[in-house]
């Protein structure tokens, strides 16, 4: 076995990667380019430090986030996974990764948040060969 096959691609991680419907079939035609999501620092940091400075009404006697807290955390977390997207539009306007972002703080748009939340988890995972794999492609 290469060693390749089971490095992490850390550039795919940090900077992003490009998911179609070869990685989630749902997807369709849309695009949506993410960066890692356990593995890239700069979100863990950005997501860290947001919880450290949530206001204290969102956050729990225990110090933990409560509901309100955690749906704020998580709208932040998708504008921060998100780096692009493309075949997405809203009637003939082409959306831009801000407007997604946006709109995935719509509890009816849940379905695009798991598709951009399984995207992180695959560009988490996403190895040193299978990028020169779809590099050829």
């Amino acid at each position: 076995m290469d060693i390749r096959e089971i490095t992490i691609d850390r550039a795919s991680v940090d900077d992003g990667r490009w998911i179609g419907k070869e990685d989630i079939p749902a997807l369709q035609d849309i695009r949506i380019k993410v960066r890692g999501f356990t593995g890239c620092k700069a979100v863990r940091e950005a997501h860290a430090a947001r919880e450290r400075g949530l206001p204290a009404e969102q956050v729990g006697a225990d110090g933990k986030p409560n509901a309100e807290g955690l749906d704020a955390l998580g709208r932040a977390l998708i504008a921060d996974l998100l780096v692009d997207v493309d075949g997405l539009t809203d009637g003939d306007k082409k959306l831009k990764a801000e407007d997604v972002a946006r709109l995935a703080a719509i509890p009816e748009n849940g379905r695009l948040v798991g598709w951009i939340e399984h995207a992180a988890r695959i560009v988490d995972a996403t190895t040193i060969a299978r990028r020169e794999a779809l590099a050829k492609n």
